[in-house]
């Protein structure tokens, strides 16, 4: 009895740690999370706006794009970028005349190399905050199906971050933020003066 105790015991010690290997992989950087807020009418463009009470006279969102002033989508991601790799996520727009912000930012270590950020909103410029797309108040306009006469042109954002060195980046959050809230021009310069597209974290 001794003896098996005593070979169990050596073969405990000998085994290699495969679970304790696996648990220390670095993750790869992914997006883990997203979330859309979406309300009903879209108000820019119901007659009354959102506090018409008749809902026949409500301008709706049947889609899963970002319309109404109060709609919101989030994406969240983390892990490691390995050099010269990239993560993109896209949604949509349904541009009207109404404001949009799509912008993203990530959480590094201050002494990290720093990934690029960019977002793309099609038919529109490359940056790591977008304004746009913006048409002028009544312009001719297609009809967005099942809206109730709603009208607008859908654009794709795609949100990235890539890491442009020879070194691994460890990126503890990115988030990519995409919201139509009417908040004026300056909401841009108000998003460099946060410390974005980077914030940083620790040493």
């Amino acid at each position: 009895m001794r003896r098996l105790f005593a070979g169990l015991a050596l073969a405990l010690l000998v085994a290699p740690p495969v679970a304790v290997a696996e648990a220390a992989k670095p993750v790869a950087f992914a997006i883990g999370q997203t979330s859309f807020q979406h309300q009903q009418p879209v108000e820019q463009q119901t007659p009354g706006g959102a506090t018409q009470p008749d809902q026949s006279l409500w301008v709706v969102n049947r889609t899963d794009c970002i319309w109404d002033a109060d709609d919101q989508w989030l994406a969240v991601g983390y892990g490691y970028l390995d050099p010269g790799a990239s993560v993109s996520v896209s949604t949509c727009i349904i541009g009207d005349w109404a404001a949009h912000d799509a912008w993203g930012w990530a959480l590094t270590s201050k002494s990290s190399v720093q990934p690029s950020l960019s977002v793309t909103v099609s038919g529109g410029p490359t940056a790591a905050c977008v304004r746009g797309p913006d048409y002028d108040y009544g312009s001719a306009l297609p009809i967005i199906p099942d809206s109730n006469g709603g009208v607008g042109v859908v654009h794709v954002a795609t949100f990235t971050i890539a890491n442009p060195s020879d070194r691994r980046i460890r990126v503890e959050r990115a988030e990519f933020t995409l919201r139509m809230r009417g908040v004026g021009p300056e909401s841009c310069a108000t998003y460099s003066l946060f410390g974005n597209p980077h914030w940083w974290w620790g040493p």
